[in-house]
């Protein structure tokens, strides 16, 4: 049996791409495949709204017959989501390689700014995954006077284990970037999560901006 990993939202009724049955496990692991039949696909910077070269990071954008042609009754919010050539803006960042496979990076609402550099919590939430002490990571991004924010690890480890920021930088520092190395480690039991079993990051946001205000 074959795995097909799909990408799509209801506003596309819902797929925009997918994954082939004879495609290498390593697309099917590291990417969401290709735009399907009918369907355009394109990533755009976030501040100009100009297409971005090939690996780059942007907005994912999608156009074709079956995206929506509006929300009933609000003009307001379909303007602000789909433009004049039809181009609905999904709100995830992505990169699409040369063959046209898309990697999906995460949303662009969680994007952290630290000291003017945009940090993606999903490229770094992979990495700290790797640690074979940690079962799960989600890292929110938190106000900090000098830098604006800072990124904040929240991990769930495996029973029995510890870990300290310590620790943590130094098993990410030869896989990311100094910047992305999250300054702030909290081990936590759960997380907030929806009653489909996704992470809530609002939620866990207030309770870490809580924490560093001294609330909690």
């Amino acid at each position: 049996a074959r795995l097909l990993v799909l990408y799509g939202l209801t506003e596309a009724s819902p797929t925009i791409t997918s994954t082939s049955p004879d495609d290498p496990v390593a697309v099917a692991a590291d990417t969401v495949g290709r735009p399907l039949p009918h369907t355009e696909v394109r990533i755009v910077d976030t501040v100009s709204g100009l297409p971005v070269g090939h690996g780059l990071t942007g907005e994912l954008q999608t156009r074709g017959y079956l995206v929506m042609r509006g929300y009933l009754g609000l003009q307001d919010a379909t303007s602000s989501t789909i433009d004049s050539d039809g181009w609905l803006s999904t709100g995830d960042l992505a990169t699409m390689a040369g063959d046209g496979s898309v990697s999906i990076v995460g949303r662009l609402k969680d994007v952290i700014i630290r000291g003017g550099e945009n940090l993606y919590p999903v490229e770094i939430e992979n990495e700290i995954r790797r640690h074979p002490d940690i079962l799960e990571a989600c890292v929110i991004g938190v106000p900090d006077p000098f830098f604006g924010e800072e990124a904040h690890a929240a991990v769930q480890l495996r029973p029995g284990t510890t870990l300290s920021a310590q620790e943590l930088e130094d098993f990410l520092r030869e896989r990311v970037t100094h910047q992305k190395i999250p300054r702030y480690v909290t081990a936590v039991d759960s997380y907030p999560q929806t009653a489909s079993g996704k992470i809530q990051r609002f939620l866990l946001r207030e309770q870490l901006t809580r924490k560093h205000e001294g609330i909690a």
